[in-house]
């Protein structure tokens, strides 16, 4: 994805890529193109379902999957929904954790809230 909104960007991919691993979203953006207008790039940057998602995600017990993100909860659930795909059970998002990833912090909560829901 960000390879793509870099090219409809007119940016360099090389300092995105630099620093896009883990981060959220916003942070990659005030690392990698400081000058933009964070909060209108995070609204405009949404992804695209992996075609076979739907699939995977719909074959799968509620209670046996988690999404684990380093972006907002809101946001996370509209694409979500908007990609017509399932919420499972657990759903950690950053406001969730002290840090974002690369940090562990939301895995292992995640971690957490199956072995308490077992």
């Amino acid at each position: 994805m960000w390879r793509e909104w870099a090219a409809a960007s007119g940016r360099d991919i090389g300092p995105i890529l630099a620093v896009a691993h883990g981060p959220r979203t916003s942070e990659t953006l005030r690392a990698a193109a400081p000058d933009l207008d964070v909060s209108a790039e995070v609204a405009r940057r949404g992804p695209a379902p992996v075609a076979t998602a739907r699939e995977l995600l719909t074959s799968l017990p509620p209670h046996g999957w988690a999404i684990v993100t380093s972006g907002g909860p809101a946001v996370a659930r509209l694409r979500m929904t908007v990609a017509e795909l399932p919420m499972p059970r657990v759903f950690i998002a950053a406001a969730d954790v002290p840090m974002g990833e690369p940090a562990p912090d939301g895995i292992l909560l995640a971690r957490a809230d199956f072995i308490a829901g077992s």
